[in-house]
């Protein structure tokens, strides 16, 4: 003891001594960004000068934070059982009185200050059961519901019932889409399992493919025992709604893999696009038959997002199914260990499953402002869509569901360069030069998973439209002075081939000399050409990463379009925009035919480059980085060199809405197009 004293005393809670797993930890609240807001906000409120007059949160799904007005109805019942008093007021329809009465009739003494029972009260349960059972035409019971302090905690009880290790002493697997809502990344670290990550496709509208769930299981098997696939549905951070196919393709395969499916819905009721649905796994599971309809899955959903916004209460719930009543037994006393689930969310939930009917009083007003709120959310959603697609270096994928929207930023060189001296990862620094220099705030993507090589950032759309215009306009304001500050300059010197053909007409922009040009904007355009034949294909070098300064473009057997991948060096495996890492396409690509042609260029760097087309239905030219020598002079020909470098409209290589989004970004760079017919298509 004296010993002890002497030595004083030693804190017990420090980073080397706390679990571990906390400390790696990425979630967005709080981060070093949203403290840098907070404190900004602070400054502007003290009287200190930036460029801008207000701090604009655009991070967080915060509906009423954001703006939006409380639902009438959810209001003036929570009013009613807070203060029963007002029972006497005429103000108060009979429908809400009503409901509140019921709430109050099952609250021990009457009053929403008792507790309640730790799965929530059973007149709510019972009402969840109803409510599900009236969306999918599918029976549902109250036993298999327990109510949540909003749905991450259903979330995390139910992770947390399968995290334990197996007789193989191998940690538990869970299935996790990047990109992915940084809740169940952090509660897999804290629970000990081991994180599957499978990517969604950006180049459909972020899709789910089976293919990329088999990659994915096949590579972790040998860390861990997969038993948990998340689904997202609709979509955070990226608003995909999954379609029908997708949910039963997706189901399958957790079937034939022996998984438990774990579903976030929480967005359901925030569908925007007229061509798609939201759709339950629920229902398909059981519109499947007979064995899926065995198979064991969970589903959350909850009050503080769809439509009624209310965050603050924590409400939510969980429906489990296909679990025996053991397993229904703990998860009461994982319930019982929160105590209890507390009064106002869980009559935040029994107002979202028990709405107004049309043929009670505030049916009216509940429906009209439920439609306001919808369609003022698709009308900002397809603003923020198309401002954030309409300048260079910044691609966003329309929002089908949910609060968000996920651009993609397409960084030079130089920005790259730059944030890594500064410690950062490009996307935070991009966001954090967005915060200081125009006061918006943003989630940068690297908290939500991304393909290595790509950078994005989370925004909602919740702010009031008026608001909305001037904090989009700020992003793309931002992005310009960005794009211009952090621009990639490539000089280069054409010379001309054999024949006299000279490719400066598709590199105009800035040409001092006639055989001289540059390129001034970056990224610079993707690779639009398909050019390597079989023969030669694996000899083709390309030491420059062609996410830079573009990609091949090949026409596989599906007919979507598709880039070639630097790897290692080579371009050597050819694969879909959006799975850009080292596996082989669906079908096989088309080769051009003919031999090579081309004029080679010299660069102010040193580095040699080369101006590469080819016949028929190969495309424009794309600038490839080579050591001078690839392709020999004596394969070229005159004809073949006339023939020049021409863009395909044949449907098999190129879908109408790319061939013309091909064409607008070819100009935006400065590129003279030439229409012209080839290959027997009318351009």
């Amino acid at each position: 003891m004296e010993e002890n004293n002497k030595m004083g005393y030693i804190p017990i809670l420090r980073t080397d001594t706390i679990n571990q797993s906390f400390t790696r930890f990425e979630f967005p609240w709080p981060s070093p960004l949203l403290d840098r807001a907070n404190e900004l906000r602070e400054e502007i409120r003290k009287g200190k000068k930036f460029p801008f007059k207000e701090v604009f949160y655009v991070h967080s799904a915060d509906p009423q934070g954001m703006g939006q007005k409380p639902l009438t109805f959810v209001r003036k019942i929570l009013s009613l059982c807070a203060d029963p008093s007002l029972f006497q007021n005429e103000d108060y329809p009979s429908d809400i009185k009503q409901r509140a009465a019921t709430i109050l009739e099952n609250c021990i003494g009457r009053n929403t200050g008792a507790y309640s029972m730790p799965c929530g009260m059973e007149v709510v349960r019972k009402q969840v059961a109803k409510y599900i059972q009236q969306r999918d035409g599918v029976p549902s019971h109250y036993e298999n519901i327990f109510l949540s302090s909003g749905a991450a905690d259903a979330l995390r009880i139910l992770l947390y019932l399968i995290s334990y290790k197996d007789e193989s002493d191998k940690p538990a697997g869970v299935m996790l889409q990047i990109p992915m809502y940084p809740l169940f990344s952090c509660t897999a670290l804290e629970y000990g399992m081991y994180q599957i990550r499978y990517y969604l496709n950006e180049d459909t509208d972020w899709s789910l493919d089976v293919p990329e769930l088999q990659r994915a299981i096949n590579a972790s098997r040998i860390h861990c025992k997969p038993k948990v696939l998340v689904i997202i549905n609709p979509g955070n951070p990226n608003g995909n709604v999954l379609s029908k196919t997708e949910i039963q393709n997706i189901i399958k395969f957790a079937y034939e893999e022996k998984l438990f499916i774990l579903v976030d819905e929480v967005y359901q009721d925030n569908v925007y696009d007229s061509d798609v649905e939201f759709l339950s796994f629920k229902r398909i599971l059981f519109e499947m038959g007979h064995p899926y309809d065995q198979m064991q899955l969970a589903s959350v959903n909850s009050g503080s997002k769809g439509l009624v916004g209310e965050c603050g209460a924590r409400s939510g719930y969980c429906e489990i199914l296909n679990v025996d009543s053991e397993v229904k037994d703990v998860l009461r006393k994982l319930a019982s260990l929160r105590l209890v689930q507390n009064i106002p969310s869980q009559i935040v939930t029994y107002c979202l499953t028990n709405p107004p009917q049309p043929e009670e009083p505030s049916y009216k007003l509940h429906f009209m402002e439920k439609k306001l709120i919808l369609n003022s959310l698709r009308e900002r959603a397809q603003f923020c869509y198309e401002k954030l697609n309409s300048v260079p270096g910044l691609s966003c994928r329309r929002a089908m569901g949910a609060f968000f929207l996920y651009p993609r930023m397409h960084l030079s060189r130089k920005a790259v360069k730059e944030a890594q001296a500064r410690n950062q990862t490009p996307d935070e620094f991009y966001v954090t030069e967005l915060l200081e220099n125009y006061g918006v705030c943003v989630l940068p993507g690297c908290l939500f998973g991304q393909r290595e090589g790509t950078y994005y950032f989370r925004m909602t759309f919740l702010s009031p439209m008026d608001a909305l215009m001037e904090i989009v306009e700020k992003i793309l304001s931002f992005h310009q002075s960005f794009m211009d500050k952090f621009k990639d300059e490539v000089y280069l010197k054409f010379a001309q081939s054999r024949s006299g053909f000279s490719p400066k007409r598709f590199c105009c922009g800035g040409a001092t000399k006639e055989e001289d040009a540059v390129l001034e904007q970056q990224p610079s355009p993707p690779g639009l050409v398909n050019l390597f034949s079989q023969d030669s294909w694996s000899n083709v070098k390309v030491p420059m990463d062609p996410w830079s300064y573009g990609g091949l473009l090949m026409a596989p057997s599906h007919g979507r379009p598709v880039f070639g991948y630097f790897n290692n060096g080579f371009l050597n495996v050819a694969v879909d925009p959006s799975n850009n890492k080292e596996e082989p396409m669906h079908g096989q690509p088309v080769f051009g035919k003919g031999k090579w042609w081309g004029a080679p260029l010299e660069a102010a760097d040193t580095r040699k480059y080369r101006v590469v087309g080819g016949l028929g239905l190969e495309g424009l030219v794309p600038i490839w980085s080579d050591e001078s020598s690839l392709y020999p002079e004596s394969s070229y020909s005159e004809d073949e060199a006339d023939a020049g470098c021409q863009l395909s409209s044949d449907p098999f290589l190129f879908d109408g809405h790319f061939f013309f989004k091909m064409l607008t970004m070819l100009q935006m760079y400065g590129m003279v197009v030439e229409r012209r017919a080839v290959g027997g298509s009318r351009l």
